[in-house]
C-alpha cells in the first residue's frame, strides 16, 4: 500500500517507551506495517486501548501484541518501594496490580505485567472482547530481550 493513501497495519504493538525497544526494528517491518502505542511499562491505559479499538474497527487489524522488555525501568520502579513522584506513582499503579505482592524477580514481574496488560485490553473493551470471541482478533503478550534481540511470546 502507498503510505499516502492510508494505512493497513498487520499488527498493533503496545510496548514500553524505552528507547532500546523500537518495535519496527524488533519486528523488521516497514512504515505502515505496525500500529504502535508506547508508554513506560507497556500498560493498557485507556488511550492505548482506545487506539487499538480504532485499529481493529477502522483498519481491520487482526493482531495485538503487548510487549514488555528485559530490564524495564517502569516494572523495576513498581517493585521497589522508593518514593516516586505523584505521576510516576500513577503510572506504575497498574504494574503493581499485575505483580503479586512480594515478587522481586524482575524478569518474572515483566512477564506478569505484559500478560496482565494483554488481559486488560479485553476487560476494558467490549469491542476488542467481541473481536477476540468472534475469532477476528488475537491478543498476545511477549517479552523482548534487549541483550539477544529475541522476542518470546508468552
Amino acid at each position: 500500500m502507498v503510505l499516502k493513501e492510508g494505512q493497513a497495519p498487520w499488527a498493533g504493538i503496545v510496548t514500553c517507551a524505552d528507547s532500546r525497544v523500537p518495535p519496527e526494528w524488533v519486528f523488521d517491518t516497514s512504515p505502515g506495517d505496525l500500529f504502535v502505542v508506547r508508554s513506560a511499562g507497556n500498560t493498557a491505559f485507556d488511550d492505548a486501548v482506545a487506539s487499538m479499538e480504532y485499529a481493529v474497527s477502522a483498519l481491520g487489524m487482526k493482531l495485538i501484541v503487548v510487549m514488555g522488555h528485559s530490564g524495564c525501568g517502569a516494572v523495576s520502579a513498581a517493585i521497589e518501594q522508593d518514593p516516586l513522584t505523584p505521576l510516576l506513582t500513577q503510572l506504575v499503579q497498574p504494574i503493581r496490580a499485575a505483580i503479586p505482592q512480594g515478587l522481586q524477580d524482575l524478569p518474572q514481574a515483566i512477564r506478569r505485567n505484559a500478560e496482565a496488560a494483554a488481559d486488560t485490553m479485553v476487560s476494558k473493551s467490549a469491542l476488542l472482547a467481541s473481536a477476540v470471541a468472534a475469532g477476528d482478533l488475537q491478543i498476545s503478550s511477549a517479552v523482548f530481550d534487549i541483550a539477544s534481540s529475541r522476542v518470546t511470546f508468552l
